[in-house]
Parts: C-alpha cells; structure tokens; sequence
C-alpha cells in the first residue's frame, strides 16, 4: 500500500502545520493521531498507540543490548 504523506496530512488533518509539528516530535504517542490513524485505516482505537508501545522498548533494547548484557541481576540472597 502507498499512501504518500502529503495525501494523510490533507486526509487526516485540518492544517498541514498541525501535522509539521507532529512529524517533528516523530509521531509522539497522541490519542489525537491514534484515533485519525485507526478511523482511516479501520482500525479498533488504540491499535497505534499499542503498536508503539510494543515498538519502542524494542528499539531501545537493540541500542542497549551490549550495556544490558553487563548487567547482573540482583541477587538479594548474595547480600545477607
């Protein structure tokens, strides 16, 4: 499916300008887009926001990966 950006800003919202400033902060969580995004594509609401939340901690898991793997669980038995 190829939906350019400039047919979703015209689509979804009233002014190019409020979409810019969202863009700008990368589709940061808003219920505001998650519900134009879920009505457009017949979505249940909430499937982008849900979709984020999944996507986010990945991605940071993959930067964060050889910091995490020097991290020792704790161990609360070793400290008594």
């Amino acid at each position: 499916m190829a939906i350019s950006l400039k047919f979703l800003v015209r689509y979804l919202y009233s002014t190019q300008n409020r979409y810019l400033i969202q863009y700008q902060i990368q589709f940061h969580r808003s219920t505001d887009s998650d519900l134009r995004f879920c009505r457009f594509f017949g979505l249940t609401d909430g499937y982008w926001l849900r979709a984020q939340e999944a996507y986010d901690p990945e991605i940071t898991r993959r930067k964060l990966a050889p910091e995490l793997k020097r991290i020792r669980p704790f161990n609360q038995a070793a400290c008594l």
